[in-house]
This record gives C-alpha cells, sequence and structure tokens, in this order.
C-alpha cells in the first residue's frame, strides 16, 4: 500500500523504495527464524527427546500446512499481478513454513512410529538451510532496490534501442536506470 501512494512534494520519485525496506526488515526476521530452528535442531541432535503428543502435534501442524497452502496460493497470485518485493518476501517466509510443516510431519511420524529421535533434528538442519537459502534471494532484490541497481543489461539494450529508433534523436549518453518497487526509471542526456 505504502508503495504504490503516488509521488508527492517530498517523495517526487514516489514511496516505492518501501518495498526494498519492508523486504530487507522481512528477511531478516526469517533469518533470525532459520538460525533458531538450526540452534535447536543442533540441540536436539546432541539429545534427542522422544515426542510426547503426536496426535495432537500432527493435526495442528496438518491444520497449519493447509492454511499456509491457502495464503502461499493468494500471495503467488498477487505477487504475478502486482510484481511486489514486500509480498515476494512474505511468500518466502510461507514458503519457508510450507517446508518446515512438511519436515516436522515427517520427522513426528518417523520419529514416533519408528522410535528414530535422531531424525526430527536433522530435518530441522535441511529445513534452516533451505530457509536460508531462500532468503537470500530475496534480500539481495531488497538490497538492489535499495542501492539503485541498473537494469538488466536486456532492458537497457532495449530502451536505448527505443532511443535511438527515433527520427529526431542525434544522439545520447549517461543512460541510467533504476527500479523503485514497480516503477523503473531511466535518466539519460539527450
Amino acid at each position: 500500500w505504502v508503495a504504490l501512494t503516488p509521488a508527492d512534494h517530498e517523495h517526487r520519485f514516489g514511496h516505492g523504495k518501501s518495498e526494498g525496506v519492508a523486504g530487507l526488515v522481512q528477511s531478516l526476521i526469517i533469518t533470525g527464524s532459520a538460525l533458531y530452528v538450526g540452534a535447536e535442531a543442533v540441540m536436539r541432535l546432541f539429545a534427542p527427546e522422544p515426542i510426547e503428543a503426536p496426535a495432537a502435534a500432527l493435526g495442528a501442524l496438518g491444520v497449519s500446512l493447509v492454511l499456509t497452502l491457502a495464503l502461499f496460493g493468494l500471495q503467488r497470485y498477487v505477487i504475478a499481478k502486482t510484481g511486489s518485493l514486500a509480498i515476494s518476501a512474505d511468500s518466502v517466509h510461507y514458503q519457508a513454513d510450507i517446508l518446515t510443516n512438511l519436515a516436522l510431519l515427517v520427522g513426528l511420524f518417523v520419529s514416533y512410529r519408528f522410535s528414530l529421535h535422531v531424525l526430527d533434528p536433522i530435518l530441522g538442519l535441511v529445513v534452516a538451510g533451505l530457509i536460508l537459502w531462500s532468503v537470500r534471494q530475496v534480500a539481495t532484490e531488497s538490497l538492489d532496490v535499495l542501492l539503485d541497481r541498473e537494469l538488466p543489461d536486456r532492458s537497457r539494450e532495449r530502451i536505448e534501442a527505443i532511443i535511438a529508433q527515433h527520427p529526431d534523436v542525434l544522439g545520447f549518453h549517461d543512460v541510467r536506470t533504476r527500479s523503485s518497487g514497480s516503477t523503473e526509471f531511466i535518466q539519460l542526456h539527450l
């Protein structure tokens, strides 16, 4: 909502960078969660514990998984329509939740059924690694927006071709591009 607020007197380029800020903050929160999951997994790897209420845990995880899948599907739809970096970052969080819930379901079932208590922390470490891997992309994209990274070469080439095609253009140089939320900015000397 903030990113889509039109430009005003104090923010002449709009508010699109709020997407980068939101994405970066979410990346930090998700990284903290992954590190917590990893630390808990390491502790349980060295001191495995049996599961006390497996039926209740499996039921809660099943309901959580269904709800998270529905929310993730809605987010993918919104991202396809808007290209929102903030929702994309949030989507990574829910994707990590889906992986976590699946790993926990498998880990709980196998640990309880076969008294293999070490599987749960091993899956916890795998999930923590997957979360950290996926959050890296969101953090990179957020920093790209905040630090005014140039548009991809293909986009720049297309822009330069359009400029060069205009019959009144005698020449141009210093083409600079950046994005801010869903808006792309182009500056050049013509």
